[in-house]
């Protein structure tokens, strides 16, 4: 279920080759795969219980120098923005607790709606900012992962990390949107 996003590259037209902006659901995608195939079981578990208000360990570190920090050279200001520790931390926490479980073809709202995630649950994680989206987030990834439901993970990091109000309330929304379009119409609230 989870694919290695391969070297993107851009042709000039001298021939020469330079490497594309990397997105955030990339680098994303190469986190999700770097957690579920390429690091140890003990590294995964270290994952699990960061805090990402002090996501110092080594797991951490791996992950930012082999999949964020590569990308950040080339990456868009929004994915290389400093300051963003404790956001990429909590994504590395989602990417832990949701190993195995990465599927771009159901989107998160589709998922939370199948599993009979509340309303109440999905509006929390929608209008959460800071420390309480952190919260949110790992809430939504642990229930989730209790379901064994499996559905697009780069979402959180769109979630987590966007930081352009008007981008960030697009996120929002396509999440929203899968939700009810998925929603069974006899669940009220």
């Amino acid at each position: 279920m989870t694919e290695s996003p391969g070297p993107v590259a851009k042709q000039l037209a001298d021939g020469t080759q330079t490497p594309e902006p990397a997105s955030l659901s990339s680098i994303a995608a190469r986190v999700i795969h770097t957690v579920t195939s390429v690091l140890s079981s003990g590294d995964v578990a270290e994952l699990r219980r960061l805090k990402p208000s002090n996501p110092f360990s080594p797991a951490f570190f791996k992950l930012m120098m082999s999949c964020v920090s590569t990308a950040s050279d080339n990456a868009p200001t929004a994915v290389a923005e400093p300051g963003k520790d404790s956001n990429w931390a909590a994504f590395f926490q989602v990417a832990a607790l949701t190993a195995g479980l990465h599927n771009r073809a159901s989107s998160l709202g589709e998922a939370l709606a199948k599993t009979g995630y509340s309303e109440l649950r999905l509006f929390r994680l929608l209008r959460a900012q800071g420390d309480t989206l952190f919260k949110e987030t790992r809430t939504c990834a642990r229930f989730l992962a209790s379901k064994g439901q499996s559905c697009d993970v780069t979402a959180f990091a769109r979630i987590l990390l966007t930081s352009n109000p008007d981008s960030a309330s697009v996120v929002r929304k396509t999440i929203a949107r899968g939700y009810y379009r998925f929603v069974p119409e006899h669940r009220e609230s």
